[in-house]
């Protein structure tokens, strides 16, 4: 077990706090707030959000995930400078060549 705990939370964690909230009876559903029907939830975490669909079938006494989905975006992942280099003379270029 390490000794911190993880600054973001994973894909997986992220669809289970979304399942756990939407059913009836779960450690947190009263206290949530819904977004509209189509709109993803937002699980926070100590470095951001990450955005989370999930639709519940709760019509069976075992509630089952249909579909989940999540919501990703790019990250930067270094800023910096590139310096071209000169394009290559191809050989004998400016020469004529004859078969």
């Amino acid at each position: 077990m390490p000794l911190e705990v993880h600054t973001s939370i994973g894909v997986l964690g992220a669809v289970t706090v979304a399942t756990a909230l939407l059913m009836d009876g779960a450690a947190g559903h009263e206290l949530a707030a819904f977004p509209a029907p189509g709109v993803p939830m937002s699980i926070e975490h100590p470095t951001g959000r990450l955005d989370v669909q999930v639709e519940l079938d709760t019509t069976t006494a075992q509630p089952t995930i249909r579909r989940s989905s999540t919501v990703r975006t790019a990250r930067r992942l270094f800023d910096g400078t590139v310096f071209a280099r000169p394009p290559l003379s191809s050989p004998g270029a400016g020469h004529d060549h004859q078969a």
